[in-house]
């Protein structure tokens, strides 16, 4: 996802990298791409987790336009339907609230997993 903060932080992160280490790996005889593998991307591991976790944490809060436009429960996503639940009957039951992310992932990994395997087949 392209945005404005990834784009800053990477940026920031790459004119970090001092210039005398893409010198020395041009002596060594690494093309770009090999400087690009073998030294940027290994160098980036950190940056590279942080931005990932700043988008899943924007895409999973993008959860308003959903609220707003769906009526029925039935047709809710999974994060407008698991704050309903914590506000109607997790707020004092911790079980529920405990056990209900876990029900969510389990879900979501079945269905991803039948659904790749249903890929695999019709291929």
């Amino acid at each position: 996802m392209a945005s404005a903060t990834n784009t800053f932080l990477l940026r920031q992160h790459f004119m970090m990298i001092p210039k005398e280490l893409e010198d020395s790996a041009r002596i060594d005889g690494a093309g770009p791409m090999a400087y690009f593998i073998k030294i940027l991307l290994p160098l980036s591991k950190a940056m590279l987790g942080g931005v990932s976790i700043i988008n899943f944490i924007y895409a999973w809060n993008l959860y308003l336009w959903p609220l707003i436009i769906t009526l029925e429960d039935r047709m809710k996503i999974v994060q407008v339907r698991v704050k309903m639940l914590l506000d109607a009957e997790g707020a004092s039951n911790w079980g529920v609230r405990t056990f209900q992310p876990f029900d969510i992932l389990l879900k979501s990994f079945l269905f991803s997993k039948l659904s790749l395997r249903k890929r695999r087949i019709s291929k």
